[in-house]
């Protein structure tokens, strides 16, 4: 701060001396110059105190807003640095348990899938995921479960978002297990195309913006599901459930197994896509099925 006020007051000087007498006088006080930098620069280096007159700092010397503005940027920078440093420890403990649990449940050793959970538990709860604000803030997707009993669904949709192919084979390895993904966020894979989710308990479910063409969905219960802006092609929709399913601005053309009745208890907007040969409900209007 010194050295710089001193740098300042030199070079108001120089300008001051070409106002007064001019380019020669300039290049004449060239070698005092250099001899007040010399001086600032050991003054600098050996921490001595220059004291400037009292008008001089008020110009030069930052205000108490500057002062206050370098402060708050750098506590900003700090809790960045903390936050990142926290996340980092989360993901750290959090990725090993999670993908040995995920392997114990598709391997069909539920016991030791739930003492992985329950351990992943434990970490949730230290990381305060549980408060609104956290999940985004360590980059967690979806909500965290609130009890341990959730284990099954957790893992079942943990297989789910390792792809469509991952989920298929483990449905057709256990075929006397019904999919239980009540009230999960299906983040982090936009396309799941000709995933099998016929026969899963599919309510409350968070799926906005993904792709299920060709999907199976017969005998599934989407009741008040998000399926809004999701690409539904060619999906197959027999005797699915979809009361209040919320298909706001998704694409159904060519899905099979739907009915006028479907339809009419689901929820969309004119930017629904329908196959040609169905009605569009009366009730569907606007440009989101939950506008006010």
């Amino acid at each position: 701060m010194i050295f710089r006020s001193g740098c300042i007051v030199l070079v108001l000087a120089l300008f001051g001396v070409r106002a007064l007498f001019g380019i020669s006088a300039i290049l004449g006080s060239v070698s005092i110059a250099g001899v007040l930098v010399l001086f600032l620069l050991l003054a600098r280096t050996r921490d001595l105190m220059i004291r400037l007159p009292e008008w001089i700092s008020r110009l030069i010397e930052p205000g108490e807003d500057n002062r206050r503005w370098r402060e708050l940027c750098r506590t900003a920078r700090v809790n960045s640095l903390q936050r990142e440093a926290r996340a980092r420890q989360f993901w750290n403990e959090w990725t090993p348990l999670h993908n040995a649990g995920r392997d114990a449940y598709v391997s069909g050793d539920y016991a030791e899938a739930n003492r992985a959970f329950e351990a992943m538990f434990i970490i949730g709860e230290r990381f305060n995921l549980h408060q609104p604000d956290t999940p985004a803030k360590l980059g967690f997707p979806g909500g965290f479960p609130t009890t341990a009993a959730e284990s099954p669904r957790w893992w079942q949709r943990a297989i789910l978002m390792d792809g469509a192919f991952r989920w298929n084979t483990w449905r057709r390895a256990n075929p006397g297990v019904k999919p239980d993904l009540r009230a999960q966020n299906l983040y982090g894979r936009e396309s799941l195309n000709g995933v099998d989710l016929s026969g899963a308990d599919l309510r409350s479910a968070h799926c906005p913006g993904k792709n299920f063409i060709g999907g199976d969905f017969h005998d599934s219960n989407l009741a008040r599901a998000c399926l809004a802006e999701c690409l539904l092609r060619n999906a197959d929709f027999r005797n699915a459930n979809l009361e209040y399913t919320d298909l706001s601005g998704a694409d159904l053309t060519g899905a099979t197994g739907l009915t006028d009745s479907q339809l009419a208890s689901a929820r969309g907007d004119l930017d629904t896509a329908i196959p040609d040969n169905l009605l569009r409900p009366a009730g569907w209007h606007g440009s989101r099925a939950y506008d006010s």
